[in-house]
C-alpha cells in the first residue's frame, strides 16, 4: 500500500466525525419503515374502492420504491459518507480525506495556518464535539465538522503547528492543497 506521507511525516490522530452525526439517518430509518408500512397498510385494506384495489400493487410497489430512494438518500448515503470519511493530524499537515477507492485528500501545512478556532452549538459542547476554523497565510478558511473532542484535538494542532515553524519552513509542504 501506498504511504501519502512525506519523509519524515508521522500521523498523530486519525478520527473521523462525532457518531451523534448518525442519529439524524436513524430517525429518517424509523421514519421511512412507519411511512412504508403505513403505504402497505392502507393500500392492502379491504375498505378501498374498487378502482384503487385493483390498483393497490401497482401503488405499492412505486410508493415502496419512492421510499427505497428516500432511504438511500437519507440513510444510506449520509452513513457511507461518515464511514469514508476521516480527519488526520501529522506532524506536517492537517488532512481531510473522503472516500474509501478513490480517496480524495485535501490538506493544509501546519506551518501555514495563522489561526484556529473551536466553534460549538450547544448541542456539540454537551457531547465535547465541534467545528474546528482554520485559516491559512492566505485568508482561505477551512471547517472541520463534528469533531469528537475538538479542545483536545485544537491543543494537539496548536502544539504540533508551533512546533513546525521552524523545521520545515522550505520543505515539500511549503504550500496548502485543497482548501
Amino acid at each position: 500500500m501506498r504511504s501519502h506521507y512525506v519523509t519524515g511525516e508521522h500521523l498523530l490522530v486519525r478520527t473521523r466525525a462525532h457518531p451523534s452525526v448518525l442519529v439524524r439517518p436513524a430517525w429518517n430509518l424509523v421514519l421511512w419503515a412507519a411511512a412504508a408500512g403505513f403505504i402497505s397498510g392502507v393500500l392492502s385494506s379491504y375498505a378501498l374502492p374498487e378502482f384503487l384495489r385493483t390498483a393497490a400493487t401497482t401503488l405499492t410497489t412505486i410508493g415502496l420504491g419512492l421510499i427505497a430512494i428516500g432511504v438511500f438518500l437519507s440513510v444510506v448515503r449520509p452513513v457511507w459518507q461518515w464511514l469514508v470519511s476521516r480527519y488526520e493530524i501529522t506532524t506536517h499537515r492537517v488532512a481531510h480525506k473522503l472516500g474509501a477507492i478513490a480517496v480524495k485528500r485535501h490538506w493544509v501545512a501546519l506551518h501555514s495556518l495563522v489561526s484556529l478556532q473551536v466553534r460549538q452549538s450547544r448541542s456539540q459542547r454537551r457531547k465535547g464535539s465541534g467545528d474546528l476554523h482554520l485559516m491559512n497565510s492566505r485568508g482561505q478558511t477551512w471547517v472541520l465538522h463534528d469533531i469528537p473532542k475538538v479542545l483536545e484535538f485544537q491543543t494537539l494542532v496548536d502544539t504540533e503547528r508551533f512546533g513546525s515553524y521552524g523545521r520545515y519552513t522550505s520543505g515539500p509542504l511549503s504550500e496548502s492543497r485543497g482548501m
